[in-house]
């Protein structure tokens, strides 16, 4: 196509920075459910709960971003 710009939109740079964060919010969600279910029961439940909420979202980021990669319907 005369004139088109190819953007770039998900580049090396933005994928290791996903992958990064997604990483860093599962693993603080494993580790709080891990501490506030197991070895520190004293703290009240709804803690566990958000921890394990975080844990969810940071797998479900790393799902898809870096597992379920689907073609992109503008390659």
């Amino acid at each position: 196509m005369v004139g088109s710009v190819n953007f770039d939109l998900m580049g090396p740079l933005q994928r290791a920075i996903n992958l990064i964060v997604a990483l860093i919010l599962t693993a603080i969600g494993v580790g709080g459910v891990v501490y506030f279910y197991f070895i520190d029961t004293t703290w009240p439940l709804w803690i566990t709960i958000v921890a394990s909420i975080i844990g969810a979202s940071g797998l479900y980021w790393l799902w898809e971003e870096h597992v379920n990669v689907r073609q992109q319907p503008w390659d």
